[in-house]
């Protein structure tokens, strides 16, 4: 009709051309706002227009601060798992084709909306969480969701048993810059007792740490319902520390890495902080005997044939347990007040190197291992039993250390070096001669 139009286009108006919310809400294109009919996600400071169209190739959900499903360039992993009758909160972030997360400018966030689309709403429902972005103006719903941080948060709640799936697009200038591929959803039964109330008694306390404790030790977690306090699928020694974490509510430094010392009579523990638990499972000999540290939160074991299984919560000094017999680690977890960390084993133990030279004059060397910090004295007798030198006496932390004695002041003759640690004794003989 000469005129120049939208191609495409020709009986669409603009936004702005419509003068009541009921005729621009009728148009999929455009949204009511403070009086004004706009451009969807446009409210009419045109930051909208100016944006870039949303480039991604990918995404991932979180939820409870861990992703647990993903999708990139055709690859899925993971899943999305809600109970019946309960809402999930969800967290999306966006992936682009080089595998790298896409952070989304909180300015400019509401210009890239989400819409889902449920294959079965019967099985579930997905809206975005609603949050008030506008002080105290009434724009009744808002569909834009909450989000952190650049990213989106929506909630996931579960209707029926059964599976469905729906997709995330993302809206942009009022048309879907990306449609994800199907996730799927799995609803099941809701939870019949809150993680962590392991007793059924409705709180949380030492009663469940001990029940799980118990479980750990004696093999049989799987029996046991609602330990798995951080849900990652397993009860372990994680579970506990979370667990006492909330009830005792206490903040530590946490330790970032460890260092397990397997001594000739005991299992110490050096760590960088603080340390909420350690598992271990032993193989040994039949005459194996062991003696937890009384200076923990809890500490238990159990033995069945030659394995033993022990759990020791929030130990309070570095000796872990002490021990007769010989015995291999088959499996090691410690973690500090929330995570599992890594850990060294180190199976020093106590000794006193041999002298050089030997005999000697007038000094000579001896190496002396520490296996865990402790308090230790090396000292030289004559052979009538008098002390005449003391070539160390203190605290010492783990490692090897060289020791020298200058006996330029000593006359000739046969000496005894003897080195005193934690109940052990080395001595062996010097000879000085000039």
């Amino acid at each position: 009709d000469m005129a120049c139009e939208d191609a495409g286009h020709d009986d669409h108006a603009h936004c702005e051309d419509f003068s009541d919310q009921a005729s621009c809400e009728s148009d999929d294109h455009c949204e009511w706002h403070e009086g004004m009919c706009e451009d969807a996600h446009d409210h009419g400071e045109g930051d909208c227009a100016d944006t870039d169209h949303f480039d991604t190739d990918g995404l991932a959900l979180e939820h409870h601060g861990e992703e647990v499903y993903s999708q990139f360039q055709g690859l899925i992993e993971g899943s999305v798992e809600v109970h019946m009758n309960e809402a999930e909160d969800f967290s999306v972030h966006f992936i682009d084709n080089n595998g790298n997360e896409i952070e989304i400018d909180e300015s400019i966030i509401e210009c890239y909306g989400l819409s889902f689309n449920v294959t079965d709403p019967s099985i579930i429902s997905v809206e975005m969480e609603e949050h008030d972005d506008h002080g105290d103006d009434d724009h009744g719903d808002d569909d834009h969701g909450d989000h952190e941080e650049g990213h989106h948060t929506f909630e996931i709640t579960g209707l029926a048993l059964g599976s469905t799936t729906f997709t995330i697009s993302i809206i942009h200038q009022g048309h879907a810059d990306y449609t994800s591929m199907p996730i799927l959803v799995n609803v099941d039964e809701e939870d019949e007792c809150s993680s962590g109330d392991v007793n059924q008694d409705g709180g949380l306390n030492i009663l469940d740490v001990v029940q799980i404790v118990d479980a750990i030790t004696s093999n049989v977690t799987d029996d046991i319902l609602c330990a798995d306090y951080n849900a990652d699928g397993i009860v372990n020694i994680l579970d506990i520390i979370e667990l006492i974490q909330y009830i005792v509510n206490t903040r530590n430094i946490d330790a970032t890495e460890a260092t397990l010392n397997i001594n000739s009579s005991d299992v110490t523990i050096d760590a960088d902080g603080y340390i909420g638990g350690v598992q271990m499972t032993l193989v040994h000999d039949s005459n194996f005997l062991v003696e937890l540290t009384e200076n923990a939160f809890v500490a238990d074991f159990n033995t069945e044939a030659n394995q033993t299984i022990l759990v020791i919560v929030a130990p309070e000094s570095n000796q872990l347990f002490k021990y007769q017999g010989n015995f291999e680690i088959l499996e090691l977890i410690v973690a500090n007040s929330y995570e599992e960390i890594e850990t060294t084993v180190s199976e020093m133990s106590f000794s006193l190197g041999a002298a050089y030279p030997n005999p000697f004059n007038p000094t000579t060397t001896l190496n002396l291992t520490i296996p865990s910090t402790g308090f230790v004295n090396v000292s030289v007798y004559n052979m009538v039993g008098q002390k005449i030198a003391e070539l160390a006496d203190g605290k010492m932390e783990i490692g090897t250390y060289n020791l020298t004695w200058n006996a330029d002041n000593a006359a000739s003759g046969l000496y005894l070096v003897k080195a005193e640690y934690a109940g052990n004794i080395s001595t062996q003989k010097l000879m000085l001669i000039k």
